[in-house]
């Protein structure tokens, strides 16, 4: 009987000190884990509104090209005397 409760006694030790561990752990990490998250998160979403703005631009774009002028004047008219 005394090698049971032995049994469980190291048991229970092993599992409460595996579970403080981890939250020690998780604790230390935490900062950079969320950093890494916020990092990677903002990473695909630029991406994607990169692809899906630069799609957007291209089709209404794609044929008013030709039509923008090469040349600029002065801005407003000079009257003539």
């Amino acid at each position: 009987m005394r090698k049971v409760i032995d049994a469980l006694a190291l048991t229970g030790f092993a599992l409460s000190a595996s579970l403080t561990a981890a939250l020690v752990i998780s604790y230390l990490q935490f900062a950079n884990l969320k950093k890494q998250t916020i990092d990677n998160l903002t990473d695909q979403i630029t991406g994607a509104l990169t692809e899906q703005l630069s799609e957007e631009i291209e089709g209404k774009v794609g044929g008013v090209t030709e039509m923008i002028p090469t040349q600029t004047g002065p801005a407003v008219p000079f009257m003539k005397p």
